[in-house]
């Protein structure tokens, strides 16, 4: 790209065009101008000019004096940085790439790429992925465009990873807390727990919860979700108890369980009345 972009005062007037640098367009008239050759190194502003002279003869592009021209600078930079980046589509790699190469201007450009490997990009990967849990978002986010410009003015050298990897990292992260929390528990060295359950219906999916509840060691009170699972069998006392014998069983507290909160419905009572 021609240095001239970041001197002259044409630039005032005109904004490159996204999906062809060789264009631009007039800030004034919207009308659109060649800046020449498709080699940013032979692009000119003499087209620019004549537009401006030819079209809006009353625009002077004589700086005026100032007395401190770096401040001037510095105010021009500023501006350019608010106008942001202009509304693309990046839902694949190459649009990705080939947008945010004709649309970021040169303040956000970073010198190097951020190795997704790295300590660094495996720090974005993780800051992403726990947004889409602690949010609930979908694994799409990655590839809706209002998440991705906004991504490329904060990280600009960082390239986000597609949904199937983020998704790859549920089953594992999952299986890492489990095992802390469970170790968390036996720390605590807690005689009893109480736990709480729940079961409801969304989109035509059952689902049964169980949390658990109890004082350290140390005396701080202690909760935590143990099972949140897919539930459609038929609702009867007989399965609901096998979900909650097979969670307790899991998390080792079925000779610790003291109360447990549930509400008031008939097949979940009849289920506390199964034999174990």
């Amino acid at each position: 790209m021609s240095s001239n972009r970041k001197t002259s005062l044409v630039w005032k007037y005109f904004i490159i065009e996204a999906n062809n640098p060789r264009m631009v367009q007039c800030k004034i008239c919207n009308s659109k101008v060649s800046r020449g050759s498709d080699d940013p190194k032979k692009q000119g502003l003499s087209g620019l000019m004549s537009h401006l002279k030819n079209h809006h003869p009353d625009i002077k592009l004589t700086p005026e004096k100032a007395e401190n021209p770096k401040a001037n600078e510095e105010a021009d930079l500023n501006s350019n940085k608010r106008k942001a980046v202009t509304i693309f589509n990046m839902r694949s790699k190459k649009q990705r790439s080939d947008m945010l190469q004709s649309t970021i201007p040169n303040w956000v450009q970073a010198s190097s790429k951020i190795d997704s490997n790295s300590e660094k990009g495996q720090k974005f990967h993780k800051s992403i992925f726990e947004m889409m849990i602690l949010d609930l978002q979908p694994w799409s986010i990655v590839n809706d465009a209002g998440f991705l410009r906004h991504h490329a003015l904060i990280a600009p050298n960082y390239e986000i990873a597609s949904e199937k990897y983020y998704r790859s990292l549920l089953d594992p992260t999952y299986e890492k807390i489990k095992v802390a929390l469970k170790e968390k528990l036996v720390q605590s060295e807690a005689e009893n727990v109480s736990v709480c359950l729940d079961a409801w219906s969304s989109f035509h999916h059952g689902y049964l919860g169980m949390t658990v509840h109890f004082i350290s060691k140390d005396w701080n009170r202690v909760k935590f979700c143990i099972s949140c699972s897919p539930f459609d069998e038929s609702h009867t006392a007989k399965n609901i108890f096998k979900e909650i014998k097979a969670a307790a069983e899991e998390w080792e507290i079925s000779s610790k369980i003291g109360v447990c909160l549930r509400d008031n419905a008939a097949n979940v009572k009849a289920a506390f009345n199964e034999p174990s």
